[in-house]
C-alpha cells in the first residue's frame, strides 16, 4: 500500500483532513485508495485524483470518475445517460442523485428500470407516481418497488400498496418481492396491514426478498444462518422472522443511537419494556404465537446493537453470539459440538460464529470440534461445516456473491472475513461491478475492511 492509499483511507475512515501535499498524492492511489476516495466523497480529493490520474481503467476507476464534481464530468454524464447503461448504474453505486429528463423514459426499458426508479425516488418522484398509474406487469412493478424501497417516501408506499393483492394472483414470487419493498418503505405500515390480513408475509419464504431486506436495513446476526437453509423450509422461515424483526427495528431507529432505555432493557431482559416500544411493534406482529415473542425481541435488540457497534450480551442458547465471548461461553460451544443432537438452527448459527471468530487465538480449536458435522444428515448443517473446514474457495464465494439471494449476502461476508488484500480487492470489484441493489452492502464491507487496516498518522 502506497502513501496515497494511506491518506485516502484515513480520509474515509478517520475523517482526517488532507494537506496540500496529500492532495498532490491522490493521482497515485491504487484500486484500494480509489475505493477509499469514493467512500469519503470528498470533492477536493476526488478532483485531485481526476485531474492527475491516467485515463480511468477498471471497475472502481469507472465508478469514481462519475463522482467527480466538475462541469465536464456532468456534461458527459448527461450526454451518455440515455445510451450507456453503466452511467446510471454507476451513479446508483456511488449514491449520487442526478436529475435528467430522460429518466422517466428509462422506466420502460428492462435493463434500466430499477436504477431509474432509485434515481427518480431521490430526485423527482411525481413522474414515477404517474408511471405507476399505467398498466404494468408484475415484473415491472417489482423492478420499480425494489429500486424505490430505500427512499422512505410514504407516497411510494401508497402508490405500490394497491398492487400487492393484484399481482399475487399472477405471480407469488413478484408479490413476495413487492411486499418486501413495502416492508422496507414502512415496516410499521406493513405491520398494521399484516394484522388486518392485507399482507401474507410471503417475503419470509423468498431468498431474494430477504436479501433485499438485509441489504436495506444493515448488518444482521442471522445472515449466514439464513443462507444455509432452503427457502420455504421451517428453519428458513424461523430465521427469516428474526431477520425481519431486526430489520424493522433498524429501519425504525434509522441512523440514531438506540436510547439507554432500550439497551438497559435488553441487558436486563425486560421484555415488557421492549414489547411496548414503537420500534418493536412489527416484532409483535411477526410473533403470531406467544412462544415467538421473546426470541424475536431478543434477536431484534441484538441486531440493533450489532448494527450500531454497541456491545451486546448475545442471544440466549447461542453461546458465541455476545460481543465478547468469555471462557465459559467457549466451554459451552465445546459442549454444544459434543452433543449427539442439537437444533439445526442453533448448530448452524454457532458454526457461523466460529467461522467469524476463528482468527482469534482463543477460538482456534473450535473449528476442528465442529468439523465432525461435515457428514451430518441435515444438508444445511453439513454445508456450513464444510465452509468452516475450508472447503469453500474464494472463487466459489465470488460466484455466490454475484447472486441477489441470501447466499450472495452471506458469501460477501465470508469474503470479508478472509481479511487479506485479495478479499478486499474482490469486494471492491463486487461494489463496482456486482448487482447494483447490493452495492451499499459491498461498500459497507469495504469500509469495514479499510477501518480494520487502522491507518494512523
Amino acid at each position: 500500500m502506497n502513501e496515497a492509499d494511506r491518506r485516502a483511507i484515513e480520509l474515509a475512515t478517520l475523517d482526517l483532513p488532507l494537506t496540500d501535499d496529500d492532495y498532490r498524492l491522490m493521482p497515485q492511489c491504487s484500486v484500494i485508495g480509489q475505493a477509499a476516495l469514493l467512500l469519503a466523497m470528498d470533492d477536493s480529493a476526488l478532483e485531485a485524483w481526476y485531474a492527475g490520474a491516467p485515463e480511468p481503467a477498471g471497475p472502481i476507476s469507472r465508478v469514481i470518475a462519475r463522482a467527480v464534481d466538475r462541469d465536464d464530468v456532468a456534461d458527459r454524464i448527461d450526454a451518455e445517460l440515455a445510451e450507456d447503461p453503466t452511467v446510471l448504474a454507476d451513479l446508483c453505486r456511488a449514491q449520487i442523485t442526478w436529475a435528467h429528463p430522460g429518466l422517466v423514459e428509462l422506466l420502460d426499458r428492462d435493463a434500466f428500470r430499477t436504477c431509474a426508479s432509485w434515481m427518480l425516488a431521490q430526485t423527482d418522484f411525481e413522474p414515477l407516481l404517474d408511471w405507476l398509474d399505467g398498466d404494468r406487469t408484475p415484473e415491472e412493478l417489482v423492478d420499480v418497488a425494489r429500486g424505490c424501497a430505500g427512499s422512505g417516501l410514504p407516497e411510494l408506499f401508497d402508490a405500490l400498496e394497491p398492487w400487492s393483492a393484484v399481482i399475487a394472483e399472477a405471480s407469488t414470487q413478484a408479490a413476495a418481492r413487492l411486499e418486501a419493498s413495502l416492508f422496507v418503505l414502512s415496516p410499521q405500515r406493513w405491520g398494521r396491514g399484516f394484522l388486518r390480513g392485507q399482507f401474507e408475509a410471503s417475503f419470509l419464504d423468498d431468498a431474494v426478498a430477504m436479501a433485499d431486506l438485509i441489504a436495506s436495513s444493515g448488518q444482521t446476526y442471522w445472515s449466514g444462518a439464513l443462507a444455509a437453509f432452503e427457502p420455504g423450509t421451517d428453519e428458513f422461515g424461523a430465521i427469516a422472522r428474526m431477520v425481519a424483526a431486526g430489520a424493522a427495528v433498524n429501519l425504525h431507529v434509522a441512523a440514531e443511537e438506540p436510547g439507554r432505555q432500550l439497551v438497559d432493557a435488553f441487558y436486563g431482559e425486560s421484555w415488557d419494556v421492549l414489547t411496548v416500544h414503537p420500534a418493536f411493534s412489527v416484532t409483535g406482529a411477526l410473533a403470531e404465537e406467544d412462544s415467538w415473542r421473546r426470541p424475536l425481541l431478543e434477536s431484534a435488540a441484538h441486531d440493533l446493537l450489532l448494527a450500531r457497534g454497541i456491545d451486546t450480551p448475545g442471544i440466549g442458547g447461542l453461546p458465541l453470539s455476545s460481543s465478547h465471548p468469555d471462557a465459559d461461553e467457549i466451554a459451552a460451544a465445546r459442549q454444544l459440538a459434543a452433543q449427539p443432537s442439537v437444533d439445526p438452527i442453533v448448530l448452524v448459527a454457532t458454526m457461523c460464529d466460529v467461522q467469524e471468530l476463528r482468527a482469534v487465538e482463543e477460538f482456534r480449536a473450535l473449528p476442528e470440534l465442529f468439523a465432525r458435522f461435515v457428514d451430518d444428515p441435515h444438508p444445511a448443517v453439513a454445508a456450513t461445516a464444510r465452509q468452516l473446514a475450508g472447503h469453500t474457495t474464494l472463487g466459489d464465494d465470488v460466484a455466490l456473491a454475484r447472486r441477489e439471494t441470501t447466499h450472495g449476502i452471506a458469501a460477501a461476508e465470508r469474503i470479508a472475513r478472509r481479511g487479506d488484500t485479495d478479499a478486499l480487492l474482490t469486494l471492491i470489484d463486487l461494489w463496482a461491478d456486482g448487482p447494483v441493489l447490493r452495492a451499499n452492502w459491498f461498500a459497507a464491507l469495504v469500509h469495514q475492511e479499510l477501518r480494520a487496516l487502522q491507518p494512523i498518522r
